[in-house]
This record gives structure tokens, C-alpha cells and sequence, in this order.
């Protein structure tokens, strides 16, 4: 399959949680031992596994909301990760077992509509998007689990498509490419309801150890960005807020977008996308269109920008002007895209403050919960989360949870000959 491998809000259930549902393990639970037990369990019932693929969450370091406005985005792949365990089937369908709820669901493609199951759901919708873009694939036995926190906005739903997909082509030898891949673990998104756009699935697949992916969503290209951060660690901290993107403000936000570009288009016919518009051209239109969605675009324009600036502080390894970036990004969603909610600007708001320890935080993810991403020197880790907790718990009734993430290479095959 050549370079593919490794191409190393409302408080209510998140969609992506639902896809995965409740797959946070405890933090020392050993990676080796997910992947044995998923291979105990499909050796009990179904004998020995073809192959084993792991697929990772992600984290997106700036670019938020662009990606679906062909704009720039940099995500990285990291050590959080769901593994797939997959095997032929004599039967022309898809037996699948979610190990970490001890759910099961068997597919077939003769069914009218999606399943009942979240989860499942999407597996669905990847078979139905194969079979639509001409490949056929054969019933196969399938057991997943694995360690990415639901709810916490880093892609659950990206990892599980994108795993499912490539475990598939890898199976069939299709010989699918990254970009393919990622375009139709996409599809598969929007047939189960969030119209996202392509970052999650690229950086899933793209994912390269220590460094950030610097992408171009209009052609989807891209260069990886060094991620030298030294005694610095990414830590996200968990709103505890969950976030139902197919059905809140997500795709209004890209209406909005939509509804600028359509009506500039009918005056400046080159303009496809936001990544068309500058500054001057939508002031040009601006007494024309709706303020709010003038709002929208201006934010997307101004994230863009970060974006660039971001890869090349990166480049010269300036973590402070990063940082600051970060911050700047966050007050953007907040305040201009209003995609965030009190949580998430608590727990930026808190950090603010412990500007030698604290380098840069930001929302992280679609919005409306989730996590966000904060850029903390290693020995001051634990002094501001033994602050930042209590008081968060004070407001808000919940203890917030924290994650210290590396960065890793993007979907691959996993060794079958594991020993704990």
C-alpha cells in the first residue's frame, strides 16, 4: 500500500463520544495490554486476527474552523489511539465488538438505514461509501477498543473511520492513498450528519512523530512543521463539557461562511471558498451582507494568518511568540466565532496568568466543549492543575480531567506477535 503506512454548547452526549462511547482507560493502563486483550478476545471467538492496525487521536496546534473553508490548518497525530483487530468472515457481512463496552453489532449492507448504535454508525457508513465509489468490500470480523478520552474534541470519530478504512485496505489491497482514505472516512462523517471538513482525517493518517502537520486544505498538500518544544509538554485540559456537532452550532458556522462566498461569487466569480476573500475584498461587499456572518469570515481570515505565522515561529523555535498565538486563536473562537463556551474560557482564563510557565492555551476542536490544548513547562504540570482542578470544581461541579500528550505517527499496522 506503499507510503501509506506509516502515513506514519450543549450538555449533551458528544457524537464523536457516541461513535467510540466511554473509551477513556485509566492513564497507566499499558498500551500492550489493550492491544492483547483485543487479541484474546477475537482469538476466543473468531481465531486469529489477519492483521492489526492502530489508528491515533489528534490535536490540532492552531487553525480552527478553516479547514472546511479551504484554509490552513496544523494538527498532529498523538499517543492516544484506538486498535483494530480485523479478520475475514464467511459470511458477506460485518461483525463487529466495541471491547471497550462490550457491545456487539452485526452489519449488513441489505439493511434500509443507519443503525440504532452511535458507533456503529459509522462503520456503516464507510461500507456504504465504499460500495458507492465502486469497491466491494468482503464481510470481515472486527474487535476495537482502545485509550482516546470521549468527549475530550480529539477526534474519536477521525481515528475509528480512518482505522476501519485503512484495516479494510490493507485487507483487500486496494492500494488506497492517504488522501483517498482521509476523503472517504470524510464522506462517511457526512453521512452520518457532521458536514466536517478534512483535517481530522488527514492528520489521523498523516501523523508523523514530533512533528505538526502544516496543511493546505484547498490542495491538500502539505509539509510537516518541527515540534521542538524541550522542557515544554502539550496538556489538554477537559471541560467536561460534551458536544453534539451534527446537531448545534458546527454547520451553522459553515452556512455562515457558505452564505459570504455565495454572495460574493455572484460579483467575483473566482471566489470558490473563504480562502479566496481578503480583508479588503470583503470589506468591498461588507454593507451588502449579514454582520454576523461578516463576523465569521473575518475570524477565519485571521486564523489563517496564525496558521502561517505559527509554521514559521516553529521553524525558528520561538515557543513564546507560539504561545501567544495560541492565546490570540482562543480569543477568536471565543469571541468572534463564539464557538466556545464558559468552561473552555475558564480554563484558558486560569492559565493566562502563569505567563513563565503557562507559554500559550487555546479551545481545541469544533467547539462548544471538549478540551483545551496548553503548552506548560513539564515541572509546573502539576502545580497548575492542583490549582486549575479545585477551582474549576468550585464553579462548575466537575473535576476536570488532563491528558499530557506526545506527538506520534499517523495510522499503521501494528505487530501481531504482541506479548504483554
Amino acid at each position: 500500500m506503499g507510503e501509506v503506512a506509516p502515513l506514519s454548547v450543549s450538555k449533551k452526549v458528544p457524537l464523536t463520544a457516541q461513535a467510540i462511547n466511554l473509551y477513556h482507560q485509566p492513564e497507566h493502563k499499558n498500551k500492550v495490554n489493550q492491544v492483547t486483550d483485543i487479541i484474546d478476545f477475537f482469538g476466543q471467538h473468531y481465531k486469529t486476527p489477519n492483521l492489526i492496525v492502530r489508528a491515533p487521536a489528534r490535536i490540532n496546534l492552531i487553525g480552527e474552523h478553516t479547514d472546511y473553508n479551504e484554509g490552513f490548518v496544523m494538527p498532529a497525530a498523538i499517543d492516544r489511539t484506538i486498535y483494530f483487530a480485523m479478520g475475514w468472515r464467511a459470511e458477506h457481512s460485518w461483525q463487529l465488538h466495541a471491547l471497550d463496552i462490550s457491545k456487539s453489532i452485526l452489519l449488513k449492507l441489505e439493511e434500509p438505514s443507519l443503525p440504532s448504535e452511535h458507533w456503529a454508525k459509522y462503520f456503516y457508513a464507510i461500507l456504504l461509501e465504499l460500495r458507492a465509489r465502486g469497491w466491494e468490500p468482503k464481510g470481515v470480523h472486527c474487535v476495537f477498543g482502545g485509550d482516546i478520552p470521549s468527549g475530550a474534541g480529539i477526534s474519536s470519530s477521525a481515528a475509528l473511520t480512518c482505522g476501519f478504512i485503512y484495516a479494510l485496505d490493507q485487507l483487500h489491497q486496494w492500494s488506497l492513498d492517504g488522501v483517498e482514505i482521509a476523503k472517504i472516512a470524510q464522506a462517511a462523517e457526512h453521512r452520518v450528519g457532521l458536514n466536517c471538513g478534512i483535517m481530522d482525517q488527514y492528520a489521523v493518517l498523516h501523523g508523523k512523530q514530533g512533528k505538526a502537520i502544516q496543511l493546505d486544505c484547498r490542495s491538500l498538500t502539505h509539509q510537516y512543521a518541527p515540534v521542538e518544544i524541550g522542557d515544554f509538554r502539550f496538556v489538554l485540559f477537559n471541560s467536561m463539557v460534551s458536544h453534539s456537532l451534527a446537531d448545534t452550532e458546527y454547520n451553522k458556522r459553515r452556512a455562515a461562511c457558505e452564505a459570504v462566498v455565495s454572495f460574493i461569487q455572484q460579483h467575483k466569480p473566482d471566489v470558490q471558498t473563504v480562502r479566496d476573500l481578503n480583508a479588503s475584498l470583503l470589506a468591498a461587499y461588507e454593507d451588502q451582507l449579514e454582520p454576523l456572518n461578516v463576523r465569521r469570515v473575518r475570524f477565519v481570515l485571521s486564523e489563517n494568518e496564525r496558521v502561517l505565522k505559527a509554521a514559521a515561529v516553529l521553524q525558528q523555535g520561538d515557543l513564546k511568540t507560539f504561545g501567544q498565538l495560541m492565546f490570540q486563536s482562543h480569543d477568536g473562537l471565543s469571541k468572534v466565532y463564539e464557538v466556545s463556551c464558559e468552561e473552555l474560557d475558564f480554563l484558558v482564563d486560569f492559565v493566562r496568568p502563569f505567563s513563565e510557565q503557562v507559554l500559550g492555551a487555546r479551545m481545541m476542536g469544533g467547539g462548544f466543549g471538549g478540551c483545551t490544548l496548553n503548552l506548560i513547562h513539564k515541572d509546573a504540570i502539576d502545580l497548575v492543575y492542583e490549582q486549575l482542578a479545585p477551582a474549576f470544581e468550585a464553579v462548575y461541579g466537575l473535576r476536570p480531567d488532563r491528558h499530557i500528550v506526545q506527538l506520534r505517527d499517523g495510522v499503521s499496522l501494528y505487530p501481531l506477535n504482541v506479548n504483554p
